[in-house]
């Protein structure tokens, strides 16, 4: 296959290189990636300006824009002269779990390439404990990016590109969130749903300029809890097995009954 690979944490982590370089033993990898981090970035793409690219090597290019926006790049301009056939968001350095999903930056790449037709994963890994997450030898991305490899044709078996490109018309389209701890070892893989992740920091403002009439703010998120079910991506990689989530990658409204609602137009 050919393969698309991007991420947040931008060009050259240490957890796209371990995914890259494990598909790239039986596939043609190419990335596309931001220039710096864009974590949190959610499903940001510029609209206002030329974005610029850097080619560092055959397959392998920067952005200076989001994920989505390398995605972008990736499956709608000449930057990739090959057809994509998948796109690989991550490894991201850190769990995108639950609620987290509509700020991460890794999960609306693989959102972006769903909503272009493209299937598409994408893969996180955690820190347990109080490792600290600035030190290389701390992170083993081996043993989930050898997951990603060898059950790569099921992942993307449970993918669905987005509805007018899928002949499922009555269903919208879906990528695959990967998550897992970094524990010595795998208990397995559960399919899992999406926990609800309620963070305990605070926004900072501070007052500052003339007259104190200019502000500053700081989001200080320093801790994420949690709200744990039997069926959650959280819980299963607490319990040291792989979470696999199939995620609705399209905004999807819930059918209210209006029949005791008044309208005025």
């Amino acid at each position: 296959m050919n393969i698309l690979i991007t991420n947040d944490d931008g060009y050259g982590s240490w957890g796209i290189e371990a995914i890259a370089a494990k598909l790239s033993q039986a596939h043609n990898v190419y990335i596309v990636a931001p220039e710096g981090n864009r974590s949190g970035s959610g499903m940001s793409v510029n609209i206002a300006s030329p974005l610029q690219y850097k080619k560092m090597s055959e397959r392998r290019f920067t952005c200076s824009g989001s994920p989505v926006d390398c995605v972008i790049a990736g499956l709608k301009t000449d930057l990739i002269e090959d057809r994509i056939d998948l796109v690989v968001s991550g490894i991201n350095h850190g769990p995108n779990l639950g609620t987290d999903i509509l700020y991460s930056g890794t999960c609306s790449a693989a959102t972006e390439a769903t909503l272009m037709g493209i299937p598409s994963i994408a893969v996180s890994l955690n820190l347990a404990g109080d490792k600290d997450w600035e030190k290389e030898e701390n992170w083993d991305f081996g043993p989930l990016a050898d997951f990603v490899f060898d059950n790569l044709e099921s992942l993307v078996s449970m993918t669905r590109p987005s509805v007018r490109y899928s002949s499922v018309a009555d269903k919208p389209g879906i990528f695959i969130n990967v998550n897992a701890f970094d524990y010595d070892h795998f208990e397995g893989v559960k399919i899992t749903n999406c926990c609800f992740m309620k963070h305990d920091g605070t926004a900072k403002l501070t007052l500052g300029g003339d007259n104190n009439t200019d502000f500053t703010s700081v989001f200080w998120g320093v801790h994420a809890e949690a709200a744990r079910r039997e069926d959650s991506d959280y819980q299963a990689c607490e319990d040291g097995y792989v979470s696999v989530s199939a995620v609705i990658a399209e905004p999807v409204a819930e059918f209210i009954n209006d029949s005791n609602i008044t309208w005025i137009v």
